[in-house]
């Protein structure tokens, strides 16, 4: 069913750049018809392949009924590269990254599992070949719900745990920021040091 939101997230991603259409469209195929942060509860993420198959043909629908024009090619990228596996607007624009650089293998929110294979952890991307896990932070993870300014200190705890099991598996774990995946100069510098390019 083709909707009004639908059809404002194509404007969107054909009239702005690729980082912000692939955002754009990441937040529509992983969400659907809803917004706002009482829709990301984390249960319902990552969504069902059934679900975001549904919600692509929407969108392919919507976008080969405005035919040929400015900013259909830089549509046509960001569809191609949108996944509706990004948890975050980071997420997506480390995924434009990774293409505009030419990394590929890039696998999204893969459940990392011990030699018993027991899931230890669901990660951002994984590079398999190189047993590399990349998370990408942002401060909301961390931030104190009384105090914006304040960091959780359960929650950072729990984070260095869970990276903890990560490496026991025998993986790298890498962190990007925000910074970092908004600059594309500076996400080409990580992933130098990542040995990626």
């Amino acid at each position: 069913m083709i909707t009004t939101r639908a059809r404002t997230v194509v404007d969107l991603a054909r009239d702005s750049g690729i980082q912000t259409g692939v955002v754009a469209l990441d937040a529509f195929l992983a969400r659907g018809e809803r917004v706002g942060a009482a829709d990301r509860r984390r249960g319902e993420f990552p969504p069902e392949p059934e679900a975001i198959a549904a919600r692509r043909e929407t969108l392919a629908e919507i976008i080969e009924s405005t035919g040929h024009g400015p900013g259909r090619r830089r549509l046509l990228t960001a569809f191609e590269w949108a996944t509706g596996l990004a948890e975050s607007p980071a997420e997506s624009l480390a995924t434009v990254g990774f293409h505009h650089l030419g990394v590929e293998g890039v696998q999204q929110q893969v459940w990392i599992e011990d030699r018993h294979g027991f899931r230890v952890a669901q990660v951002d991307f994984l590079l398999q070949s190189r047993r590399l896990v990349i998370e990408v932070d942002g401060l909301g993870k961390y931030a104190s719900a009384a105090d914006p300014n304040l960091m959780r200190r359960d929650v950072l705890l729990d984070e260095k745990e869970r990276e903890q099991r990560i490496r026991e598996c025998g993986y790298t774990v890498v962190r990007l920021t925000w910074a970092d995946v908004i600059d594309v100069h500076r996400f080409r510098r990580a992933l130098m040091r990542m040995g990626l390019l």
